[in-house]
């Protein structure tokens, strides 16, 4: 076990014994993310780019600590030992990058110069039985692609982050491909924007978005 003492205002993981099953509490928690995301996204490698590997471990975390907004276990936790918890989580990262890669690969042949298949973004990670039907997915493009532009994003951003997410290209194929992306930095930040402002209004009750996704 590692015996880097890692104290987040409270005990450290290294005063349980290798044997000890137990729930973390939310100090132990972060003391393992410190320890292991890097570790858990560099065991990904041959899964997907560098980014979405970090993406998926930190996902897989926040879902096994009840914190994530959009992934839950199908089970309460119970007690495990440190390696059993180290388990837990690869085994959750690996398999929210293997979906990710799936439902990449069934958008793969998407325009995103089209309007109608812009919007497709709408079925990344949430309910893919419902989302992949034709008459939800003509709706929900349509709905995020207005959402999109409402909210300023400009038809590269929407561009370079479907070639990464859909197409399942590399950062640096991404800029190569889409004039006006300069690196691949810049990439995951529009990347990110365009997730994070979604999400956002995907939890306004009100907004078309948040009708479609909780349907």
């Amino acid at each position: 076990m590692n015996k880097c003492k890692i104290v987040f205002g409270g005990p450290s993981l290294t005063d349980r014994a290798k044997s000890d099953k137990f729930i973390p509490t939310m100090n132990e928690w972060w003391a393992m993310w410190s320890m292991w995301l890097d570790k858990i996204a560099s065991s990904l490698w041959r899964l997907g780019a560098k980014d979405d590997c970090l993406d998926a471990a930190k996902d897989a975390f926040l879902k096994v600590m009840g914190l994530h907004p959009k992934y839950k276990l199908s089970e309460p936790l119970e007690p495990r030992a440190l390696g059993q918890w180290y388990k837990m989580l690869y085994h959750q990262a690996r398999g929210i990058l293997s979906n990710r890669r799936k439902h990449d690969e069934r958008a793969a042949g998407f325009s995103t110069s089209d309007e109608d298949e812009v919007g497709a973004f709408g079925t990344q990670d949430y309910d893919h039985d419902m989302v992949c039907r034709d008459d939800l997915r003509r709706t929900i493009r349509a709905v995020v692609l207005k959402v999109c532009r409402a909210q300023g994003f400009t038809e590269k951003t929407i561009e370079g982050f479907f070639a990464a997410k859909f197409r399942g290209l590399s950062g640096d194929e991404v800029v190569a491909a889409v004039n006006g992306i300069k690196s691949t930095n810049a990439l995951y930040v529009r990347n990110k924007s365009v997730l994070d402002r979604l999400m956002e209004v995907g939890q306004d009750k009100s907004s078309e978005l948040y009708r479609l996704w909780a349907a």
